[in-house]
């Protein structure tokens, strides 16, 4: 089961979204500002669920293939 509130998950998903090739501007845009989803990536701060769920969607992923 991942721990959404853990650091590890916020550089996982990093991690994951450079090996798709996404910048963090196409990313956020129009789900949370750029500098949240930074945050959120160096363990700062704790995006909700669904936005988590709709930032894979972007990266054409379901929470099951993270």
């Amino acid at each position: 089961m991942i721990d959404f509130n853990s650091k590890d998950f916020g550089k996982s998903f990093k991690t994951l979204r450079l090996d798709r090739g996404y910048s963090i501007n196409d990313l956020a845009d129009n789900i949370l500002s750029p500098s949240a989803l930074r945050k959120f990536e160096e363990g700062l701060v704790d995006p909700s669920f669904t936005k988590v769920l709709m930032l894979l969607d972007r990266m054409h992923l379901g929470a099951d293939e993270f």
